[in-house]
């Protein structure tokens, strides 16, 4: 009789598996529990990677899997001399599916868990692990609908095998949450991005550097954020389509180098702002507009996005501004 595969739902722990044979996976661990490692399904035994410490497992067989469970609220810490982050690293390709939560929660309510409480919980977590890929049917899950400040920033960065992102369904979002989260990563698609109230930084250089992403996903949002779309999709070299931009209000910086250097982009994302933000300390010598008033020169030099979009980007738009009241 064959054994039926066991399908990867958010009852899956995280879990890495080996595309060929004698991958080792380097789990440098800087939370202050322990992770646990169980070795296909337990049948290969449980490794125990101590806090501060880090422990290299090696899947002899390709189709041999390493699933990890935690319960550590973040995977960033002050060793008494810096702050540290913790990495997983593999030495050849392997999948990486199953549920990220397994790393916070218990055993038994990480299928559940849908809010992470401290900040940079996962920050860099596979930082430029580049052997990572993604498994047909078996989906990566980052299930939080609340996210706290920092908590995916540099997460997959510099993953080169990683062409599909996660679901990330979060529509409470923190400061720099995503910043440079798919930095540099081989995406093809992105996401869908539901949160229509964004916060300070939030998708700072989420995609900079994704050279194969072709389409923006939708930004829904209504409610900006001091520099929330800083550099998000700059030097993405094959972006065609860009995404509307509702928001009627903007605030400082929102828009800063959001398209820089997107030499394939055919056309403006389209606008509908009537008011501007700016805080009231501001002072740019490259402006003489004060007041009530913003000039379309100053606004031509704020959202500036580089000479290949900029003219295509505020064609057409005029702004004006309430002074930061």
């Amino acid at each position: 009789m064959t054994k039926q595969k066991s399908a990867v739902t958010l009852a899956t722990p995280l879990t890495l598996e080996a595309a060929e044979d004698g991958v080792k996976i380097k789990f440098k661990n800087m939370a202050k529990g322990f992770v646990a490692c169980s070795i296909n399904g337990g049948d290969g035994g449980c490794k125990k990677i101590e806090a501060g410490s880090t422990r290299t497992i090696t899947l002899k067989r390709a189709g041999d899997k390493a699933a990890f469970y935690g319960v550590n609220d973040t995977y960033y810490n002050w060793n008494g001399k810096s702050y540290v982050y913790s990495n997983i690293a593999c030495s050849a390709p392997c999948y990486v599916y199953g549920n990220i939560m397994s790393l916070v929660s218990c055993v038994d309510t990480f299928k559940s868990a849908k809010k992470l409480y401290a900040s940079q919980t996962f920050y860099g977590l596979f930082k430029d692990n580049a052997f990572i890929m993604n498994k047909r049917g078996a989906e990566l899950f980052l299930p939080a609908t609340t996210l706290a400040s920092e908590c995916y920033r540099y997460m997959f960065c510099g993953c080169t095998g990683l062409t599909k992102a996660p679901a990330l369904p979060a529509k409470k979002l923190a400061d720099n949450c995503y910043g440079f989260m798919f930095m540099g990563s081989g995406l093809r698609t992105a996401p869908d991005l539901p949160a229509k109230r964004l916060e300070p930084w939030c998708y700072n250089h989420m995609f900079f550097c994704c050279d194969e992403l072709q389409k923006a996903p939708a930004l829904p949002a209504t409610k900006l954020a001091e520099w929330c779309y800083h550099k998000m999709f700059g030097y993405c070299f094959s972006l065609k389509t860009p995404p509307v931009l509702p928001a009627r209000i903007l605030e400082f910086g929102c828009y800063v180098g959001m398209f820089e250097h997107c030499v394939s982009l055919k056309r403006a994302p389209k606008i509908t702002t009537d008011v501007v933000r700016v805080p009231k300390d501001w002072d740019d010598d490259e402006s003489s507009a004060w007041g009530p008033k913003v000039t379309e020169r100053f606004w031509q030099h704020w959202f500036y996005v580089d000479y290949y979009c900029c003219d295509k980007m505020l064609d057409g738009t005029k702004f004006s501004g309430d002074g930061g009241k």
